[in-house]
């Protein structure tokens, strides 16, 4: 059985943090695709947060902060911060390496399952929607403009009522401009 490491998390400024001082194996969470370089530390998105510690791969957080309050304060600034971590945890359990990339309306950056994260390009971008709600066709298409603009694929995790979530990609977005003209009777 492989242990894997486990990460003093520290919240500064409203970021949760790794330090890299305080961490010696800081480079694992980079090799994962888990958090931003930055100088001095790895700054670690809040659904990353949530994921190490789903994991048991936190041993410390400091400044009193529990997954719960991460989740419900993140939840509060975000609407679509739970289909976006049932969405990252989907892709893990699936093996896939994930990046957050948190370019709106793309969320991840996925590379395939053999990929080494360091060293190799991702194929594709992730794009997370509820089943329930629409999504604007200018949205989408920006989307897949940004994704084609950087060579890869945009596909749509879409989170259904039962907590299913189906990819599908895209491949072209039909964009019409409609206008009328009225006159009085």
């Amino acid at each position: 059985m492989i242990i894997m490491p486990k990460f003093v998390i520290e919240k500064r400024r409203k970021r949760y943090i790794v330090d890299k001082k305080r961490n010696p194996r800081w480079r694992l969470l980079l090799a994962e695709g888990i958090g931003k370089d930055c100088d001095g530390y790895i700054e670690l998105h809040p659904i990353e947060v949530v994921y190490l510690a789903m994991k048991r791969r936190i041993e410390k957080i400091s400044g009193e902060i529990d997954v719960k309050s991460i989740i419900s304060s993140e939840s509060k600034k975000d609407e679509k911060f739970m289909i976006k971590l049932a969405a990252y945890l989907d892709l893990k359990e699936r093996g896939f390496p994930v990046r957050i990339v948190d370019v709106k309306p793309i969320i991840f950056e996925v590379y395939d399952r053999s990929s080494d994260i360091l060293i190799d390009e991702s194929k594709r971008y992730i794009m997370v929607v509820s089943a329930e709600k629409s999504i604007g066709i200018e949205e989408l298409d920006y989307a897949l403009k940004y994704a084609k603009k950087h060579g890869k694929q945009l596909v749509l995790a879409i989170l259904d009522q039962d907590g299913d979530i189906v990819y599908y990609k895209v491949d072209s977005a039909l964009k019409v401009e409609v206008s009328l003209k009225l006159r009085k009777q």
